[in-house]
């Protein structure tokens, strides 16, 4: 299990390589913020994976095209909802559109700022 960006520091890497897991939970790196390091580090761990299940979270599939950023793999690349048999919807990756679509209200914004006085 390796949540948020740990895949993204050498010893985070290091230790998914060495790992022998059947399943690994990678948060993966946070590409909309240019994280570089962290991708080629995830890609050399596929690269180099093999016969596992690796289930990306969080930070990567904020990237719509997040799949295309990754190399071919004897491991099986998939979602937490893909690994229970449903549909993924990227809902962080396409937030933009939501939010355009359906505002965030005046004030759950003013709350989260600390300007709310209710």
């Amino acid at each position: 299990y390796m949540p948020d960006q740990a895949i993204s520091s050498e010893a985070g890497a290091r230790l998914a390589l060495e790992a022998d897991a059947d399943i690994y939970v990678i948060g993966g790196p946070a590409t909309y913020l240019g994280d570089q390091t962290g991708m080629s580090r995830l890609v050399r761990f596929l690269e180099k994976c093999s016969g596992a299940e690796v289930l990306i979270t969080h930070h990567l599939l904020r990237d719509p095209n997040w799949r295309e950023l990754l190399p071919e793999s004897e491991c099986t690349v998939t979602t937490y909802a893909q690994y229970l048999g449903r549909d993924y919807r990227l809902y962080e990756a396409h937030r933009n559109d939501l939010y355009s679509k359906d505002p965030v209200p005046q004030e759950y914004l003013e709350v989260m700022s600390g300007e709310w006085e209710g």
